[in-house]
């Protein structure tokens, strides 16, 4: 199967599109409607890694999928499956990371009110 340039291009650019959308549809909620922009900066980085997380797990669950259906494992596949394990990883402490970053800024704002 041969893919065009153009082709990749929409793919990644429409990738890119919904990821910011789904941002910024997520970030006032989890701001909890807080106009302060380090609040709202915050919240992007949550609802960006929680989306890279989901996306990391839905393409390990359809690997292992596919793994299941296959007779044996080969290196290049378990390569792969270490991959995304690494990367879901990466995902999750930045997530965590800004979930801790928020709450402070949230008590550093509720300190100088």
């Amino acid at each position: 199967m041969r893919v065009r340039e153009d082709e990749i291009a929409d793919a990644i650019r429409l990738y890119y599109t919904t990821t910011h959308n789904l941002v910024e549809g997520a970030a006032p909620q989890i701001a909890h409607g807080s106009v302060c922009t380090d609040i709202l900066r915050l919240a992007r980085v949550i609802a960006d890694a929680h989306i890279q997380l989901v996306r990391v797990r839905q393409a390990s669950r359809d690997l292992f999928a596919e793994t299941l259906g296959q007779g044996d494992i080969s290196s290049e596949l378990l390569k792969q499956i270490a991959s995304l394990a690494d990367y879901e990883r990466r995902a999750l402490s930045r997530r965590n990371r800004a979930i801790q970053d928020l709450d402070c800024q949230r008590i550093m704002e509720s300190v100088t009110q």
